[in-house]
Parts: C-alpha cells; structure tokens; sequence
C-alpha cells in the first residue's frame, strides 16, 4: 500500500512539471477528483487531456476529456465522454450518459441517454428522450425534438419548430418535421 502511495504521489508530481504549453495559462494534462482539487486551476485551459473523477471546471480543453461532470467555461474542442458535459463552445463529439448543455454553438455530435441542449449548432444531436436547441443545421433525434429554427431533419414521437416547419406548416409535427 505505501509504494502504490509514493507512485500516486510521483505520478502526480511528475506531472506538475511537465513543461507548459506555448501560452502560460494552457498546461497539457488536468487531473482533478472535484473543483478546486485539481492540478490545474479553473480559470486556466487544458492542451491535451483532462481527466476528472467527480466535477472539473477549466476555461478551454482540447483533445480528451474525460470525468463525470465536466465544465468548460470557454471552447471546447475533439471529444468528450463522461456522464454530464456543461459547456459554451463545443466541436467534435460529446457522449455524455446523461446529458450534455452548451450555453454557446456546437459543430459535430452530441449524444447522451436523457437530453441535449445547444443555443446553435451544426451536426446531429442523438438522445433518449430531448434534444433543443435554439437555432440547429442538421439531425435530431429523440422522443422530443425543439428548435426555433431548422435547417434540417427531426425524428421523434414529437417533433417541434416554433419559427418554420415544412409539413403543412405547423410548428409540431409527429415522427418527422423538417425545414430546408
């Protein structure tokens, strides 16, 4: 038990001084049990992978994240895999168990078992039960669909799209709505 301790504890030293990225408030690798036990501070970024085992907050992460809730305040890019992801600037994949909400756009997918919300995107939105989004350009699928705006397909049991709909022109529309 004491050498898998000290080996904890050089592990997480050795990473303290991997060498920074090319701006100071970037470090390489994050690894945090829940905000503010964390290597790298919350209001820095992460280059290249962050690996959190309860809730880690950073400014922007690229390349691997991967935790239980998982908290970017700026952008977010390549792929994202943990139970809740809350973020602004989302590209790439987003697989969350239970959900994902980006207060900002999303360009790629974004997958969870229970609903996924962006203000914009691009892409495909796949969920059990919600997608929403304010504006979207692409695929959602889910029980419940919502947009304002489409440029698009929904599949669902309830499909919704306040600002248009080609199907007779109603804003819901059962199992499909579209807007081109």
């Amino acid at each position: 038990m004491k050498k898998l301790c000290l080996l904890l504890a050089l592990a997480f030293t050795s990473l303290a001084l991997v060498p920074e990225s090319a701006t100071a408030q970037t470090k390489p690798v994050q690894l945090g049990l829940v905000t503010p036990l964390q290597i790298v501070p919350e209001d820095q970024s992460v280059g290249a992978f962050r690996l959190c085992l309860i809730y880690c907050a950073n400014e922007d992460v690229q390349y691997v994240d991967v935790g239980l809730v998982l908290k970017t305040n700026g952008e977010q890019s390549f792929g994202q895999l943990g139970a809740v992801g809350l973020g602004n600037d989302f590209s790439g994949v987003q697989l969350n168990w239970l959900g994902a909400y980006n207060t900002g756009d999303l360009a790629g997918v974004q997958w969870s078992g229970l609903g996924n919300y962006t203000v914009t995107g691009e892409g495909v939105q796949l969920s059990g039960i919600f997608n929403g989004a304010e504006d979207f350009g692409g695929l959602q699928i889910a029980l419940v669909n919502y947009t304002k705006t489409l440029q698009g397909l929904q599949l669902g049991i309830i499909n919704i799209i306040t600002e248009g709909g080609d199907i007779f022109g109603l804003p819901i529309f059962p199992f499909v709505n579209f807007d081109f």
